[in-house]
């Protein structure tokens, strides 16, 4: 159905795990009742742009958040969203949709209990049916037997869970063409830094009432944990050059020396002072700066309190800090300081969520809110430049094609002063266009200001499609090709931001392959597998051995669009029969191998899963159109990794049955998973 994604949750250092926990589930409220205003936002502005199924969807959606705030809170949130036009609405929305897919498929697991859940999943019964017994039990199979769940009777009455139901409006939304403003990787970001603002809006006024409470004597206890902080973090920053458990006897030793001393740094009375004027001024944007420059202030007094630790402790002096190392982090510090004056105040609270419900009544409207700010113009396009190598082309002469240049070395340096003689970043990354011999320069991208990826896959996919035009008018042989070269210069034309990607580039691989140490397949289970199905001459073992070639091709493609079409004519070509009956036979196998219980949200069967997906690979097939016309090319990214996903666990499947003995028709395979998972069988895990 989903990936899904595990990955480790380790306590905060400021607060404690039930603060985080309800902060956790506030967030995702928060963000819900964000995600519902978008929603009621698109509807009314939609005016043919979404089909009467997406809006369908869309108000399932909405009745399944429910209503989480209330009051000024909402009005708020209403409030900013009905600025926004029609593109903006579903760009957001999509981001925040696609947040919480990403979410619900994780699981978040405390390390300490993560290898008795391995020991209880490998202890769970094995399924016994083979494939034989189900072969023998059945002397015929049709597909439509298994496939009749897709009737328009029996969808509507299959309601979704929150999570397929935020699955199938997301999707929707990317056939619209509206989801390609931000890249994958960009909306994700915004979405985070929402979060972080919002927590921080929290903390703020959490601080202003301990502060409030505890006065001088708190946060003067507040700035020597910073500074203890800051301590630990230039000690551990010290390059031992010994193995680990020799490093960390000298480190712990360091470190109880610096407990010992650290009251030899002093706190100015006029420091703590002006930090509360802040916080009472509510400005604590300003309040994280000051921390920031206070320990850079005080920054060499803590080298030198750490050097006289180290030489008291009798320890070599070559372990002395690294005066710069710990320099780039210095700006957390003043964040640091904000979570510890909110972190009391939070853990003493009598009713935390009804607290963060306060505070939000008293935030959001402020001026000094950084959600607010942060959420009012979500989308700020700005003009990018791009310049990228291009191998295996020649030129002698500049070749001017509107919005992109194809230049020979020599002749680059005018075009730098042309187009990025303003964009003072360019120098800081080294670049020297002498090293290649052709570059081709884009102008005219527009992407968010922030978004480099963006503009990187635009520029980039411009000078491709721009290149192949050529090829193909001057040879439509295919006598000669060319490939983009691994370095990538984007440029903000306003902001002067640059950013340089290494390693990406067209027909080039990032990585050998190593067939060596634990990968060597000789004498090994999936070695010796493979040598036998590598001698089979059989209908399905060729079409196994294409598919592995298809699969292998796409990804070799540099662009998500490029690989989606190329997985789903991979998947096409594994499971489709010549003796379908139904057009899209093959998505029916794959719908029948991939639904089952990969997303930890409770209640639903195998026939409810399969009718879901099958539904899904209905929205990706207009995917696929939309990209073959040339339209939402951005959209891919969103869902490649689940394609990818699919793809490659129907193939295991296929690949995994070749050696049976009673495996002579795909649908055999299909057979067994539709009966070894029956309809009505419930699937999934806890409620959400």
């Amino acid at each position: 159905m989903f990936k899904r994604t595990k990955t480790m949750k380790f306590a905060s250092l400021d607060y404690s795990e039930e603060t985080l926990r309800i902060i956790t589930m506030f967030l995702r409220d928060f963000d819900m009742a964000v995600s519902q205003q978008l929603i009621r936002r698109s509807i009314s502005l939609s005016n043919g742009h979404l089909s009467s199924d997406t809006l369908h969807w869309m108000k399932i959606l909405d009745e399944k958040f429910g209503r989480k705030f209330e009051g000024s809170v909402e009005a708020v949130i209403k409030s900013y969203t009905k600025d926004f036009d029609f593109p903006t609405t579903v760009q957001v929305l999509e981001a925040y949709l696609s947040y919480f897919l990403k979410d619900l498929s994780t699981s978040y697991e405390n390390p300490a209990s993560q290898d008795q859940k391995i020991e209880e999943e490998e202890t769970k019964p094995k399924q016994t049916l083979t494939l034989k017994q189900v072969i023998d039990a059945h002397d015929s199979y049709n597909l439509l037997n298994f496939t009749s769940t897709h009737t328009k009777e029996r969808r509507t009455l299959y309601g979704r869970t929150l999570f397929h139901s935020i699955l199938a409006v997301r999707d929707r939304l990317l056939c619209t063409g509206y989801c390609d403003t931000w890249s994958a990787r960009y909306a994700e970001s915004w979405v985070e830094k929402s979060h972080e603002f919002l927590r921080d809006d929290l903390a703020s006024q959490a601080a202003k009432h301990a502060v409030s409470e505890g006065g001088e004597p708190f946060v003067h206890k507040v700035l020597v944990e910073i500074v203890d902080s800051v301590c630990r973090d230039v000690v551990y920053h010290t390059r031992m050059g010994k193995r680990f458990d020799e490093s960390n006897k000298i480190i712990q030793k360091l470190l109880a020396g610096v407990k010992d001393r650290l009251n030899t740094i002093k706190i100015p009375p006029l420091k703590i002072q002006e930090l509360i004027e802040l916080v009472v001024r509510e400005n604590f944007i300003g309040l994280q700066k000051y921390v920031s420059d206070f320990i850079e202030e005080i920054f060499n007094d803590i080298l030198l309190l750490v050097e006289k630790v180290v030489q008291h402790a009798d320890v070599d002096n070559s372990y002395l800090p690294d005066q710069e190392s710990p320099r780039p982090f210095l700006h957390k510090y003043g964040h640091d300081a904000l979570l510890r004056l909110s972190a009391g105040f939070f853990s003493e609270a009598e009713d935390l969520n009804r607290t963060f419900h306060d505070f939000m009544e008293v935030s959001l409207p402020g001026r000094n809110s950084q959600w607010t700010n942060h959420y009012k113009t979500p989308i700020k396009l700005d003009e990018w430049l791009l310049a990228a190598p291009v191998k295996n082309l020649q030129v002698d002469a500049e070749v001017d094609l509107g919005d992109v240049k194809i230049v020979p070395s020599d002749k680059c340096p005018n075009i730098v002063t042309e187009y990025f003689s303003k964009i003072s970043g360019v120098d800081k990354v080294g670049w020297n266009p002498l090293d290649e011999p052709v570059w081709v320069f884009v102008q005219r991208i527009f992407a968010d200001s922030n978004d480099s990826e963006r503009a990187k896959t635009y520029g980039r996919r411009k000078i491709e499609e721009t290149l192949n035009s050529i090829l193909v008018l001057i040879d439509n042989r295919s006598l000669y090709d060319y490939h983009l070269g691994h370095h990538t210069y984007a440029a903000n034309t306003k902001t002067s931001a640059t950013t340089l990607f290494n390693g990406i580039g067209s027909g080039s691989v990032k990585f050998p392959v190593n067939l060596t140490g634990d990968k060597f397949p000789v004498g090994t289970p999936w070695g010796d597998y493979l040598r036998k199905t590598t001698v089979m001459d059989s209908a399905i073992s060729n079409r196994v051995r294409r598919a592995f070639d298809i699969l292998a091709s796409a990804r070799r493609y540099e662009f998500p669009d490029q690989r989606f079409l190329r997985y789903l004519t991979c998947l096409e070509s594994l499971l489709k029969e010549e003796h379908d009956s139904r057009k899209y036979g093959w998505l029916d196998r794959a719908t029948l191998i991939m639904a089952g219980p990969n997303i930890p949200e409770a209640g639903y069967t195998y026939g409810q899963a399969r009718v879901w997906l099958r539904n899904d690979f209905d929205i990706y097939l207009r995917l696929r159109d939309s990209l073959l016309q040339g339209r939402g090319n951005g959209s891919a990214d969103r869902v490649i990794e689940r394609i990818e996903s699919i793809v490659v666990d129907c193939l295991i499947n296929v690949y995994a049955s070749l050696n049976d003995p009673d495996f002579n028709e795909l649908d055999q395979l299909i057979l067994w998973f539709a009966l070894t998972r029956p309809e009505d069988d419930v699937i999934g895990g806890v409620s959400i």
